[in-house]
């Protein structure tokens, strides 16, 4: 009896493989309708597998990916929900990008702020602050916050890629305060600090942001 449950197992972790990987193909072929009803039919059945975590956050992808804003924060709420779930981390950042798109930027900054908060240190911790600050650099009102992520940003990583970016929107969000001095002295710090970027991102960035 016990080899029996045992090769039954077995049996319905490679069937929850082969959908897992049936369902990866389509969404690397763009079949997004197809991976969403695969991946959704690994999580009907095997809803105990180890692929069942992975399967649902693909298919938040695959619906985000296909423009399916709703589906896709469910798909990414749902592995929130596990704190022991390994793909909660990439679910934070599928659910802001999701609310992003349902126009909810609000709700998207929440999302970021959780995972800046849960995942400090993070790889990716850089991209993130950056997102977030964008979306409050892009909102009326938020101009302060954008200031407070931007300078974190670059007190933490210096060297991050787009620090000069980070540095030039502090300035934009500096203007739409009316504090012009302070973007004169941004400007200025920027030019002194990225001196190999820094004029480029200013003319990159010259029309109305």
């Amino acid at each position: 009896l016990k080899s029996v449950v045992q090769n039954d197992a077995l049996d319905d972790s490679l069937r929850a493989r082969a959908l897992f990987e049936t369902g990866m193909v389509y969404e690397r072929q763009n079949e997004f309708p197809s991976a969403l009803k695969t991946f959704g039919s690994l999580t009907s059945k095997y809803p105990n597998s180890t692929f069942a975590d992975n399967a649902t956050l693909e298919a938040g992808r695959s619906a985000f990916r296909g423009n399916n804003f709703e589906q896709a924060l469910v798909c990414a709420d749902t592995i929130i929900v596990r704190p022991a779930s390994e793909f909660r981390r990439q679910a934070y950042v599928l659910a802001a990008e999701a609310s992003s798109g349902q126009g909810n930027d609000v709700e998207a900054a929440g999302y970021y702020r959780w995972f800046l908060l849960l995942y400090p240190n993070d790889p990716f911790e850089a991209d993130i602050m950056m997102r977030l600050g964008d979306l409050y650099c892009q909102k009326t009102d938020q101009e302060r916050n954008a200031i407070e992520v931007y300078d974190q940003l670059i007190q933490r990583y210096p060297r991050y890629f787009n620090v000069a970016t980070a540095m030039y929107d502090i300035s934009l969000c500096q203007e739409k305060l009316n504090d012009f001095d302070g973007a004169v002295t941004t400007c200025k710090k920027l030019l002194e600090r990225y001196p190999a970027t820094a004029r480029q991102t200013i003319s990159m960035n010259a029309s109305p942001h």
